[in-house]
């Protein structure tokens, strides 16, 4: 892929590199503008610029420039495309991805709730960090839109009925996401799942703390507990308030420990 494939102005995004984490640049102060969506859209759906090209080639973050512009042009025409990046979550550990476009389809808004409601609308069982991450993107929509917040609710409900074949983990974040939504109508279905016992109850807390953070519990009635830290799960129990729309370091270090692995056991099959 070369500069000349794209018009100048998406083309600097080639040549950029490592973006800060936390300084976005204004991609319209390099000349982006929303006559070039459909070009960012191509940028950001070319996985073989992403996850081919030598490590140290500045084209392998193209693609997230891409979707920070995206997301600041507030492109809904790019949801379907960055949907499809949710895969790669999983498939090569991509904590760009996990991290920033939650943010990005909040940046996005209203118009993307049905695409990740469709993205939901089935079990997870394994590789599920890309569910977690559309998750996480529909908290953020439901706080910026707060009349959009019954529709990302009961996107996230929907997901929630899947409790007894998703994985323990997904169902804990799925609960906290909605006590982050103040969701108190989900509150049947969320004791529903605490009674299965496919919870992971590390994630946030248990029945009671959910009942406290959505204000049906003034405050817990049995003492606190203290649980575990089995991996994948966020490693602890969240304090009232805590954001959980972030992992944990012990989450990212293990992840990243699981990417490296990946990464040597790609080269020797090369």
């Amino acid at each position: 892929m070369t500069d000349d494939t794209y018009s100048s102005p998406v083309a600097q995004l080639l040549a950029l590199g490592e973006p800060d984490l936390d300084d976005w640049l204004n991609y319209e102060s390099l000349g982006i503008q929303t006559e070039h969506i459909p070009e960012l859209i191509r940028l950001v759906e070319d996985h073989a610029m992403r996850w081919e090209s030598p490590e140290d080639d500045p084209v392998v973050y193209a693609a997230v420039h891409a979707w920070r512009a995206l997301g600041q042009l507030k492109a809904e025409a790019a949801a379907p495309a960055l949907i499809g990046l949710m895969e790669a979550v999983d498939t090569h550990w991509d904590e760009w991805a996990s991290e920033e476009l939650p943010e990005v389809f909040g940046m996005i808004g209203q118009g993307s709730i049905p695409y990740l409601a469709d993205y939901l609308a089935q079990p997870y069982t394994e590789n599920f960090w890309g569910a977690v991450a559309a998750s996480a993107a529909l908290v953020k929509i439901g706080e910026i839109y707060p009349e959009k917040k019954p529709e990302c609710i009961q996107a996230l409900s929907q997901q929630l009925e899947n409790y007894l074949e998703n994985d323990a983990t997904l169902n804990g974040f799925i609960i906290s996401y909605l006590a982050a939504l103040k969701a108190s109508q989900a509150a049947p279905l969320v004791e529903r799942a605490f009674a299965s016992d496919n919870v992971d109850e590390s994630v946030m807390g248990d029945w009671e703390d959910y009942q406290v953070e959505v204000g049906l519990l003034a405050e817990r009635i049995t003492p606190k507990h203290i649980f575990g830290f089995p991996f994948p799960s966020t490693g602890g129990q969240s304090e009232p308030g805590r954001s959980v729309l972030k992992e944990d370091k012990k989450t990212k270090s293990k992840r990243k420990q699981e990417k490296q692995s990946r990464k040597k056991n790609r080269k020797k099959k090369k």
